[in-house]
């Protein structure tokens, strides 16, 4: 089960990256450093402070697909429910 902890400025990548899921709409995606003040969204297209990203955890933990169209790395949305 995700954790519901937020995106902090202590908040650290790991080599094989960090899931995060916007505030906004739920979309999950692999970010691989936090040297960044706001991220654009993928899904929505709205730019989310990094704080207020909610940290899923470590990305090699879940089962990830890359999506075609936003070009991402994110949750495989078969086998876990956004």
């Amino acid at each position: 089960m995700p954790s519901k902890k937020r995106v902090t400025k202590h908040t650290r990548a790991p080599r094989g990256g960090r899931l995060i899921r916007c505030p906004r709409c739920r979309f999950s995606t692999v970010v691989f450093h936090f040297s960044w003040s706001a991220l654009g969204c993928s899904a929505c297209n709205a730019m989310i402070e990094k704080t207020k990203y909610e940290d899923i955890g470590i990305a090699r933990d879940y089962p990830l697909g890359f999506h075609p169209t936003w070009k991402v790395w994110t949750l495989d949305p078969d086998a876990i429910a956004r």
